[in-house]
């Protein structure tokens, strides 16, 4: 795409496990950018929601970024500090939110930590299911299936809603 030989890389990079982490080391910077349109929601709730529809949306708008960000490409994330810090950076989005959740006593007072991984893992996996193609629109009503990207991101922001409520649900401090 850049218009170089598919050797150039090799000598720009000491491997391809090294040429990876540096495409994911991208791919989490666009990552970090979606997660960021949530900030603009002030609602805490509203602010909650719209990070995980922003985590459908990049899976669903880059797929490949999303498969080597959470594949199996780069075996130790530790050796690539600024890989791993634009990792750690997502995932704090995630658990800042958590937190000032509690503060404000929207979400119990528990293990922020935890709240973030529970939270994390479910909207993971959905779009891992959905990047993979398991999720497909109209199949749970009946209708005719649609596989096309905007019906499927519908479907998805869906999904991250009622996931959401039974989030809010379970860990609401109310």
């Amino acid at each position: 795409a850049i218009g170089v030989s598919h050797g150039a890389p090799s000598r720009h990079f000491q491997s391809k496990e090294a040429l990876m982490a540096a495409i994911a080391e991208e791919g989490f910077r666009k990552f970090n950018a979606y997660l960021e349109r949530s900030e603009n929601e002030k609602d805490l709730r509203a602010r909650f929601l719209a990070m995980g529809r922003q985590y459908i949306d990049f899976a669903l708008d880059h797929p490949e970024y999303f498969r080597i960000l959470f594949g199996d490409k780069i075996s130790n994330h530790e050796k690539y500090p600024t890989l791993l810090e634009q990792g750690e950076k997502a995932f704090r989005q995630l658990l800042n939110l958590v937190i000032l959740m509690q503060k404000e006593k929207i979400l119990k007072p528990q293990d922020p930590l935890s709240l973030a991984y529970v939270t994390w893992s479910g909207v993971h996996g959905l779009a891992n299911l959905a990047v993979s193609g398991q999720v497909r629109s109209g199949i749970d009503r009946g209708l005719e299936i649609s596989n096309s990207d905007r019906k499927v991101k519908e479907t998805c922001h869906r999904l991250i809603d009622q996931m959401n409520h039974c989030l809010l649900a379970g860990f609401s401090s109310h």
